[in-house]
């Protein structure tokens, strides 16, 4: 069916999610890393045009990586990670959204029309940190869209979901509930798990295996010097 399987290579995962987080943080005094593949950047202080900051952002990091990648700014890291969102799939589904926000967009430099639109376009399940249970939840009581969710009563969502919701709500309104964290807390735990193409039935083969990813959870341990 056109499909094609290829063999998993975290150590290149990770190698090529340091390089773009390396290009992505000479752009902005503070960044928080959120996952292997997104970062947030702090650019309060900072002059220019955002949108050329960020389409300055994408190209350096497609030269230098040869990795495509979306850029939204926002008021709020809500507002952000949701112009991220928006970025994507104005240009993978070209009428989703309006094709200027293709590749960079800045939800911030839109006048409230505008973005009341981009709200009323996007499914409630595209928000950060409303899940899928928590989409269909809210989806019964006719909250279906960005928008609905925005014009919610937070008071209302508090009492039936939590405090999180409502910092949410808050957010996409335009004030910020939480910050770029640019120093993280020391990990709980670690991991370097892989899985094994063929039954594994003798212990050496099984011993010599663990051994190595004990190591490399190690050596990660080092780098972040923890014990």
């Amino acid at each position: 069916a056109g499909l094609v399987a290829l063999s998993a290579n975290f150590e290149l995962y990770g190698d090529m999610s340091s390089r773009m987080m390396s290009l992505a943080a000479q752009h902005a005094p503070r960044q928080e890393v959120y996952s292997i593949d997104e970062c947030f950047l702090d650019f309060d202080g900072v002059p220019g045009d955002r949108v050329e900051t960020g389409r300055d952002l994408r190209a350096r990091v497609l030269q230098c990586t040869g990795l495509p990648c979306s850029v939204g700014f926002g008021p709020t890291k809500t507002l952000a990670k949701l112009a991220n969102h928006v970025a994507k799939m104005a240009e993978r589904k070209p009428g989703s959204y309006d094709a200027r926000f293709a590749q960079v967009c800045h939800l911030g430099a839109v006048s409230p029309r505008v973005l009341r639109a981009v709200f009323q376009a996007t499914d409630v399940g595209h928000v950060w940190g409303v899940g899928r249970r928590t989409a269909a939840r809210l989806g019964e009581g006719g909250i279906r869209t960005v928008l609905d969710l925005v014009d919610a009563d937070v008071a209302t969502l508090r009492r039936q979901f939590s405090v999180v919701l409502e910092k949410t709500v808050l957010e996409l309104r335009g004030t910020p509930c939480s910050d770029v964290d640019h120093e993280p807390a020391a990990q709980q735990q670690m991991m370097c798990s892989r899985s094994f193409g063929s039954p594994v039935t003798a212990l050496p083969g099984l011993v010599e295996v663990v051994s190595q990813f004990a190591s490399r959870v190690a050596e990660k341990a080092r780098q972040q010097q923890l014990a």
